[in-house]
């Protein structure tokens, strides 16, 4: 009898070890899943993360990883703060961007 309750036991550990891993992996693929359809990128993040990227000798989507763009109107233009993410170092590189017609008006770094 005390054998096969010890064998339940065991069992019934690595079924929920099991669990936690499938629903970890699950929770994760759906927190990607709801940043992809509550975030949309507008064309003025895109233009100035493939500016930094070029710029860094990079591909977008490693600049895309690494860094967090935060876009801003000032004075008929919009610019754009490509942010180093938490735990990556480097500068603030700004880009200014025509509202009418998108072209880049201005660009600077600051910080690291």
């Amino acid at each position: 009898m005390g054998r096969s309750l010890l064998w339940f036991l065991a069992g019934a550990i690595c079924a929920s070890a099991i669990l936690c891993v499938v629903f970890d992996r699950r929770k994760a693929e759906l927190e990607d899943r709801i940043l992809l359809t509550t975030y949309r990128e507008d064309p003025f993040e895109t233009k100035a993360l493939e500016l930094g990227a070029r710029e860094n000798g990079i591909s977008v989507a490693k600049q895309r990883g690494t860094r967090i763009p935060v876009s801003f109107s000032l004075n008929g233009q919009r610019c754009v703060s490509l942010e180093p993410k938490g735990g990556v170092l480097g500068a603030n590189m700004v880009y200014c961007f025509s509202e009418t017609d998108g072209s880049l008006l201005a660009s600077d770094v600051s910080g690291e």
